[in-house]
């Protein structure tokens, strides 16, 4: 093969391109060009055993070589490059969430997230893919539910590094022990966090308790049975259908505990929190239909450290007497939800206002607090309430009887009371005419807000509750508007959801109570929006120049225009 002469193999600018090449450079790129090929020539085999394909073949692969060259070189001269590598470290490190690798609260789903971001980062350049792959501490998350192949090529990469192996109920696919591959058994060691809320991967994790494992020190299990621990050990426990007994190994170390269907509670499930003296996270969720007993229990428990409590009771008495035994001095989320409500107010009421009550060494109280009414159309007859703050919440489900709304609104009153008459937003789901009772008993209360969600209903029953008069006046009156109370005198704001209303009712609403306000000199509405409603009768721009004259803001946001006949989806600008 002869060499190539100067000018045949010459690198002739893009014209679209203004960089010239000078003939100075020109010329040392045909010399190198010309001392590959050289090379090359010299290194081959004899023409007796080179076909021309296998010419070609190598003349293609010295062209790639010095592409190759070429682009790392134009890489290395990027901006990216130019960073220090503690910086970029830094910059990767946040994008991955690698402070959070060993985090038992960090969400597992953003675990998988995670390895999804690595894959996208790793696609964006060559530089990023080599810079990814040259540090171990990008390959420290294994999920095991992975194929063998991408959890053996991730321990390969991980190098010395600590391991957080974890695996989810969401991913299908099984944990096999057996066919585990030969580099995770040799890298068992290194294992320092194991997180799962699948039950399947409990016999992994018997694997994993049986080798030898000094660098475990957090485990997060969702445990199908009673099970040993290795004493020392920080760890994160959820059962379903059953409880730890109070004297199992390493309950010190437990860090959140969560106990799902149990059927009752009993003395071991009180004699289990008092030994979990390092727990920060209660939840417990128990379908008792008779009253818990604890013959034999600690009379008081105190929990320092817990941080976040959630419990769920069918039965009110048996919530009453666990509340009445935990003593929480940290606790800074709670949440109460009861389903059977049998308990009168004069016996129960004090229990549940500590239960919203600010912790002693905190003296601030709620800026506000919400109320939420979601009468579910699948169980006629009953209400689920729920009275909240932004770290209180406790909730029941009623049914609607007059006895149940005056005893709903007494407790409010005294929550209202104990956190110094907070403002109220009340939030309705799915409305119902006949269900109004819960809403109207909060009437002469300091409601600030009201939101309704419907679902392309009336809102007929709702309005006429709003514009209405708690107490007719006396036909004797010679000053009606002077001697009549409204209802929701303090509201400021109505958010409507979902509706299908005519504009008209809402100037309406409005303007019914104007000479009553104007006499009087008080304030009401400032505020309404209408979200995805189905609008007809007067223009929206009409009602919104009505309503501003009077200070009232009015806006529809993503709502549509019913016509007669046919319903097109025309947008609506506020």
């Amino acid at each position: 093969m002869s060499s190539p002469q100067t000018g045949v193999f010459s690198i002739v600018p893009d014209p679209a391109s203004h960089l010239q090449i000078t003939p100075t450079v020109q010329a040392r790129i045909d010399a190198f060009l010309k001392d590959i090929f050289d090379i090359y020539e010299l290194s081959a085999v004899t023409p007796a055993t080179t076909t021309l394909a296998d010419i070609a073949a190598k003349e293609t692969a010295v062209c790639d070589a010095v592409e190759v060259a070429i682009r790392r070189r134009r890489n290395a001269r990027t901006p990216f490059s130019l960073l220090a590598t503690d910086v970029v470290h830094s910059i990767f490190g946040s994008a991955l969430d690698l402070d959070q690798v060993h985090d038992p609260y960090f969400p597992l789903d953003e675990l998988d997230r995670h390895r999804h971001q690595l894959f996208r980062m790793r696609c964006v350049s060559t530089t990023w893919n080599d810079f990814l792959l040259s540090s171990p501490k990008y390959w420290r998350i294994i999920d095991i539910k992975s194929p063998l192949a991408v959890i053996s090529a991730g321990l390969e990469r991980s190098g010395s590094a600590t391991l957080r192996i974890y695996c989810t109920k969401a991913r299908p696919g099984s944990v096999r022990t057996d066919l585990m591959p030969e580099a995770l058994q040799s890298s068992v060691t290194r294992v320092q966090t194991f997180r799962s809320d699948d039950s399947d991967a409990y016999q992994f994790y018997k694997w994993l308790i049986q080798t030898r494992t000094p660098a475990l020190q957090t485990l997060n299990l969702a445990a199908p049975g009673v099970i040993g621990l290795p004493e020392g050990l920080t760890w994160w426990l959820t059962t379903k259908r059953w409880q730890p007994p109070s004297d199992m190994p390493g309950l010190a170390g437990l860090k959140q505990l969560i106990l799902t269907r149990l059927t009752y509670i009993n003395t071991n499930t009180l004699q289990l929190l008092s030994v979990c003296i390092s727990l920060e996270r209660l939840s417990i969720q128990c379908d008792d239909h008779q009253v818990a007993v604890f013959p034999g229990a600690p009379p008081s428990i105190t929990l320092p450290f817990v941080q976040a409590m959630d419990l769920k009771f069918g039965l009110d008495e048996s919530a009453v007497n666990l509340m009445r035994r935990l003593s929480t001095p940290r606790c800074l989320r709670r949440s109460l939800d009861i389903t059977n409500v049998t308990l009168g107010l004069d016996v129960s009421a004090a229990d549940y206002c500590y239960f919203l009550s600010p912790e002693e060494m905190d003296t601030r109280y709620p800026n506000s607090a919400n109320i939420q009414i979601h009468m579910e159309s699948r169980e006629p007859g009953t209400t689920h309430l729920a009275y909240e703050t932004d770290s209180r919440r406790v909730a029941f489900r009623l049914s609607n009887s007059e006895e149940k709304v005056s005893w709903f609104r007494d407790l409010v009153q005294e929550f209202q009371a104990r956190l110094k008459i907070p403002p109220l937003t009340v939030t309705t789901v799915d409305p119902l005419a006949l269900n109004d009772i819960f809403l109207r008993s909060f009437s002469d209360q300091n409601v600030r807000a009201i939101r309704a969600h419907f679902k392309l209903t009336s809102v007929n029953h709702l309005l006429e509750l709003i514009e209405s008069r708690s107490n007719k006046p006396s036909s004797r009156s010679t000053k009606r508007n002077s001697t009549a109370k409204w209802n929701f005198e303090s509201i400021k704001s109505l958010e409507i959801h979902d509706a299908d209303l005519n504009v008209c009712q809402i100037t309406r609403l409005v303007g019914i109570r104007w000479k009553y306000l104007h006499e009087n000199s008080k304030t009401w509405l400032e505020e309404i929006d209408l979200v995805n409603c189905r609008l007809r009768g007067m223009r929206l721009g009409k009602a919104v120049k009505q309503l501003a004259a009077i200070g009232v803001t009015l806006r529809g946001i993503r709502c549509t225009r019913k016509r007669r006949g046919a319903v097109p989806v025309a947008r609506i600008s506020p």
